[in-house]
This record gives C-alpha cells, sequence and structure tokens, in this order.
C-alpha cells in the first residue's frame, strides 16, 4: 500500500491584530518636548538566517544595468527596514491599516488613519501621510543598514543562477480568510529553498525574477534614533526590534521560498528623559525606563499574540513541505496556526549561522562607518528641475546634498506652509538639518522647521 504524499501547506497564513480597534489621538508638534518621554537610539545588528535581497536602487547614473543588490556598496535601505519593524508595532499595539496588511476592506475602527480623527499608535510614532494638518514624520529614524565589516557579507552561492517565480497565483485566493476581520498574513520561516508546488514557473521565466542575494550568516548593523516616546511607545518599539527569544523578522524578496529571515539583535541602547538630563542606557533589557520594561514584559506574556510567537520562531528543522492548492483544488480558507504548530511558543536561543559556504565576501570594500551632524540655521535651497535639495551655511559653504526619492521623502517631512513656501521660492531660511557623512560624501537625512 503506498504512502500518500503529505499536502503542501502555504507559506503564509493569517494572524488577528491584537486588541480591539486602535485608539486614535491627536499628533503633538515638534515645538516642545513632554516631561515624560524619552529619546534615545538604539544600535543594531541584523543576522541573516536565510538568504537575502532587497530591492534596494534600480538603477545607477551611468551604469549599463540597474544596479544588483550584491553589487557593492551593499545597503539594506533604512525604509525598507522601517516597513519590516513598523509592520509588527502594527501587530501588537495595535495600528491601522496602513503597512502590515493590504486589507482593501478593514473592519469598523481599523482603516487607515486620515487625520481627522487623530492618529493611531504606530501613526504617532512612525508616521503619516495623512496626519491632522499635513504629512507628519513620526518619532523614530532608521538609517540604512551596512556590513558589519568587510568580511560579513558574502553572495549567496546560487546567486544568478537562481530564479524564483514573484507573483501571487490567482487560484491562491482561497486560502485568504472567508470572515472579516483585523487579519495581518504573515510568511513562514522554513529553512529550504524551493520551487513552490501549485505554481506553473512555465519555460520561458515569465513572471520569475534572477534572484540576486547575500547568504545567510551575512551580517549588517544599523542605527535607530527616537524621540520624546511616552513609555507605552517605547515598549511597543523596543519589542518590534528585538523579538523574543527564537523569533525572526522577515524582510525583502522571496519570503514564500524561505528567504529573508532575519533576526534583529540590539547591541547597545541610549535611553534619556527627553526633556531632562542624559541618561545612560545599556544592551541589556533592564536598560528600559521601569515602566516601559513592565509593560514590554507583558506583551511577552500577552496570550492574544501566541499565534504570532508560533508562526515567527525559527525552526531549523521545520520539513513540512511549502507550496500553493492547484489549480483546481478546492479551498474555504487559510489553514489553522495550531494545526500547522501545535506545540505552545516556548523561548530558544539562536545560534547565528555561519556564513553559507564559507563563500568568499561579496566583492569586499573598505567600510567606512557613518557620522551624523546638526546645523541649524542652514538655508536649504530647492531645485525641482533635478530634484535636488541642498543645505547651505550662511556664508555659502555646502552642508549637504539628497536627490531623487530622498528629496520627495524630505520635503513630506515639513509642514504644508514650510513645503509650499519652499517649492514656491525655491529657498527656505533657518532650517534644522542632519546629515550623515560617509567619506566625502554628505546625505541630507532630515530636515526639520526653521527654529523659533
Amino acid at each position: 500500500m503506498s504512502t500518500l504524499p503529505a499536502q503542501p501547506v502555504p507559506p503564509f497564513v493569517f494572524v488577528r491584530r491584537r486588541g480591539d480597534a486602535p485608539p486614535r489621538e491627536m499628533v503633538t508638534g515638534w515645538d516642545r518636548l513632554t516631561d515624560d518621554g524619552w529619546s534615545g537610539s538604539y544600535e543594531v545588528e541584523l543576522v541573516c538566517f536565510t538568504p537575502l535581497e532587497i530591492a534596494g536602487e534600480t538603477e545607477v547614473p551611468g551604469a549599463r544595468r540597474p544596479k544588483l543588490f550584491t553589487d557593492p556598496p551593499i545597503v539594506i535601505p533604512g525604509t525598507s527596514l522601517k516597513g519590516m519593524i513598523r509592520s509588527v508595532f502594527e501587530l501588537v499595539a495595535p495600528g491601522c491599516y496602513a503597512v502590515g496588511s493590504r486589507n482593501p476592506d478593514p473592519p469598523k475602527g481599523w482603516h487607515a488613519c486620515s487625520g481627522a480623527g487623530g492618529a493611531c499608535p504606530a501613526c504617532r510614532t512612525f508616521g503619516s501621510l495623512k496626519a491632522a494638518g499635513g504629512a507628519y514624520r513620526g518619532r523614530v529614524s532608521i538609517r540604512d543598514a551596512r556590513p558589519v565589516d568587510e568580511a560579513s557579507v558574502a553572495r549567496d552561492p546560487d546567486s544568478g543562477r537562481r530564479w524564483l517565480y514573484f507573483g501571487s497565483p490567482k487560484w491562491g485566493a482561497g486560502l485568504y480568510p472567508k470572515q472579516p476581520g483585523p487579519w495581518q498574513k504573515l510568511y513562514l520561516h522554513h529553512p529550504r529553498l524551493e520551487r513552490l508546488p501549485g505554481i506553473d514557473h512555465g519555460t520561458d521565466r515569465q513572471g520569475e525574477h534572477q534572484v540576486h542575494a547575500v547568504a545567510r550568516g551575512s551580517r549588517f548593523a544599523f542605527t535607530i534614533a527616537f524621540s520624546d516616546l511616552d513609555d507605552r511607545q517605547l515598549a511597543l518599539l523596543d519589542y518590534s526590534i528585538e523579538l523574543q527569544p527564537g523569533l525572526l523578522h522577515r524582510l525583502g524578496h522571496g519570503k514564500p521560498y524561505g528567504m529573508g529571515s532575519v533576526q534583529l539583535v540590539v547591541t547597545r541602547r541610549h535611553v534619556w528623559p527627553a526633556a531632562g538630563k542624559l541618561r545612560a542606557g545599556t544592551g541589556e533589557r533592564d536598560g528600559l525606563p521601569p515602566r516601559a520594561a513592565e509593560l514590554r514584559k507583558d506583551l511577552e506574556q500577552a496570550p492574544e499574540l501566541e499565534d504570532f510567537r508560533r508562526v515567527a520562531l525559527w525552526r531549523p528543522d521545520f520539513d513540512r513541505p511549502i507550496g500553493y492548492p492547484g489549480r483546481d483544488a478546492r479551498v474555504s480558507g487559510p489553514p489553522r496556526i495550531d494545526e500547522i504548530f501545535p506545540e505552545p511558543y516556548a523561548p530558544a536561543e539562536l545560534a547565528p549561522p555561519e556564513l553559507a559556504g564559507g563563500a568568499a565576501p561579496a566583492r569586499p570594500v573598505a567600510q567606512v562607518r557613518p557620522t551624523e551632524e546638526i546645523h541649524r540655521g542652514t538655508v536649504l535651497n530647492y531645485r525641482p528641475g533635478q530634484q535636488e535639495l541642498e543645505a547651505v551655511s550662511t556664508d555659502g559653504t555646502r552642508l549637504g546634498i539628497a536627490r531623487g526619492s530622498r528629496t520627495s521623502s524630505l520635503l513630506s517631512e515639513l509642514p504644508d506652509e514650510l513645503r509650499n513656501r519652499l517649492k514656491k521660492k525655491k529657498t527656505l531660511r533657518g532650517v534644522s538639518v542632519t546629515v550623515r557623512v560617509e567619506g566625502n560624501e554628505k546625505t541630507i537625512v532630515a530636515i526639520g522647521p526653521p527654529d523659533s
């Protein structure tokens, strides 16, 4: 008697967001700091447990082809990291449907913040394009991630030779929930990279993508800065960055195939009262303020996050087949999470994987640790034809520059009145700018309104 093969498990499941519809509050401006708020920064290391590819820049000036992720300098954009961290924040806070789900018809009270009724915890923390009075830049800034050192990143051995289908099969719609609810889609972690059953890849590679990834074991470092967060916001941010032991984030391309399983490890915390004296933090959990540490512990024990913990847990020996149902399969909804992972979450210490196959470093280049400068009372020049912003001192010395999509992002940080004045007059005086200095490059990464 033959044994039938096990039915494949879909690469994604759905979990309910925590709690009731998110509370909305009006955002506070940047003209004052609260007495009980906290400011500071995190230094974070990212470890790849499976190969990782990020879209990143698509074009390089003067180049004959688009920049590949594995072309030096290898950089994980801060915007990608921010979206990954925010999606967890939206799940556990909870937050509105801004990043973590494409739900076209969210339940009542879960719609994306529009500004008129205030902002949810996620939008107040990370920002919103539709806050009351215009775009609101939020209170968290995440820098690009770069290799820890020259030998910490390698190309995946199959980079450039693996092709994966990057579409969603229409016949997989039966995997989505039938009942309305605050659902969030999460991809399973699985250590094997393979083509998935249920997808007709064809022979002409139509709809497929040539993968250029870094290998498992690659390590990156980046910095997160925050300003004037209350205890609850800080606890939620801390949890969304460094998950419980054994849990991993998902980032980049190819999540259905197992790509992009990454661990974030906080190597150092700096925390101080937003309107008071600098207070030294530590790299340990008790470096958080006491109330924030209590709230973080509540999150770790929250029973409504059990499904999230089961899905996010890294299981190196997970051997269930992964795949979509075939075209003729009848699917009445997503599988139950406790059917895929019957055992409750248990903390697990993870050993960072070695760099895959001892591969050679990915065209190592000298890594220069970027620094930041803050300049106040500067002059900001806008050149719409070149999509360029230039910050200069009062004596005409160039302090920094921003081009392309970064210009649009920076403009969105200004209140409507100031943004319109800059676009009309092409110059704005007295602004504050933060400039990232990396070698000879000086890039504007943040702008603030004129000093009062």
